[in-house]
């Protein structure tokens, strides 16, 4: 919870108003220590807290002379001083006679009834709306992180405020026209948080298949608990049937989407693929170094990306995407023509050993050819022919 950047409310309208002042900040503080701590510090430890405050409150109000509300606030706090210390270190008449049910008689026969729910529910007004805008704070960082672009802060909000033990949401945006979502949202046991549990990602149909009686989509679970996490964009690839990377135990592991295990715990495809072997080929215009981070990023995602080739001495726009079944990266030229290509194993020998700075190192060459599946178009053609000049 370092460096949390909490929602604050303004404070009073009237700063001259000490004792609404200092009820605030102590409400201000109050949710800070629950968004802290939100099953609670021991006992006396909360108690001692909330005496401090208080008492703050009524020496800082006693030093002046004080106005008719501040009074007022000075009865509801000297009230609350005795309670806590009640509770703390009173003997078993004074912690009954300041126990919840005969307090409340005693507020009611003193007819402070509306004294004191003012200044409880001021502080707790503070307090809550605090700690609920933090917590949408949260899930929206959250939603954020798993790619959820859209801002689901107006729903978010209605359903934190509302209190009940789970919600779901419904969610879709435009990076993600093929596919509809279903948020899930479970709040901490013993506590008033929410945190982002799961969400199901579900194939839209198209107004074809509904027609001809086709039903439903792919339905999948993920859970955002466990150690392997998943993109709403690769969520929606692995539905469209492009194929995705995720780290899991410690390697890259390529999935496709199994539609006959749809609905068990693992209803993906492992595949072998060494995507970087393949996108240290590519002639990429402008260093790689510009080009490729985003384009590797792209591509393990389930995405494809237009990026500037180098070819035969002219730069090109191609669009590459992954073709797990030919085990190729897949080329699109700007006249929309696709062009897969299979590559030989690639071979790595060492040709030159130095010794600098007291280190060993090894400096090596990689010999790889292209071999077309498909008749290739001629700035493709130039491709093969100037990487092959380059192996020889």
């Amino acid at each position: 919870m370092d460096n949390v950047h909490f929602f604050q409310p303004p404070p009073p309208a009237q700063p001259q108003d000490r004792a609404a002042f200092l009820l605030y900040e102590m409400a201000v503080q109050n949710a800070q220590l629950y968004i802290h701590h939100p099953h609670g510090l021991p006992g006396k430890d909360l108690l001692q807290i909330e005496l401090e405050r208080y008492q703050q409150i009524y020496h800082h109000i006693r030093r002046q002379p004080a106005t008719k509300t501040e009074k007022d606030t000075l009865k509801f706090v000297t009230f609350e001083i005795n309670r806590i210390q009640a509770q703390r270190s009173g003997g078993a008449l004074r912690r009954f006679w300041y126990s919840p049910l005969v307090a409340t008689l005693r507020i009611w026969a003193s007819r402070r009834t509306d004294l004191y729910n003012y200044h409880y529910n001021k502080i707790n007004a503070v307090k809550t709306d605090i700690i609920q805008n933090h917590n949408l704070q949260t899930l929206s960082g959250a939603l954020a992180g798993q790619g959820f672009a859209a801002s689901m802060e107006g729903p978010l909000k209605k359903m934190i405020s509302q209190g009940l033990d789970s919600f779901q949401l419904p969610y879709s945006d435009d990076n993600h026209k093929r596919a509809t979502f279903l948020l899930h949202f479970d709040k901490i046991p013993g506590t008033t948080l929410y945190y982002f549990s799961s969400f199901e990602a579900i194939a839209k149909s198209s107004v074809q298949s509904l027609l001809a009686g086709g039903g439903q989509g792919p339905r999948l679970h993920f859970s955002c608990l466990d150690n392997v996490q998943i993109s709403a964009t690769q969520a929606a690839a692995l539905l469209d049937g492009r194929p995705v990377c995720l780290h899991i135990n410690q390697q890259d592991k390529w999935l496709t989407l199994d539609t006959g295990k749809v609905g068990t715990k693992f209803p993906f495809t492992q595949h072998a693929y060494d995507l970087d072997a393949y996108l240290q080929q590519l002639p990429l215009a402008n260093g790689k170094s510009n080009q490729l981070p985003a384009l590797r990023e792209a591509l393990r995602q389930g995405q494809s990306k237009t990026v500037a080739l180098l070819i035969d001495g002219q730069i090109q726009k191609i669009t590459i995407a992954v073709d797990i079944t030919r085990q190729t990266l897949q080329l699109t030229d700007a006249e929309g023509k696709t062009h897969p290509f299979s590559f030989n194993q690639t071979t790595v020998s060492p040709v030159n050993l130095q010794h600098q700075q007291g280190h060993t190192r090894q400096d090596v060459t990689t010999q790889q050819k292209y071999k077309p599946e498909l008749p290739q178009g001629p700035d493709i053609d130039q491709i093969i022919r100037n990487r092959a000049g380059r192996s020889r």
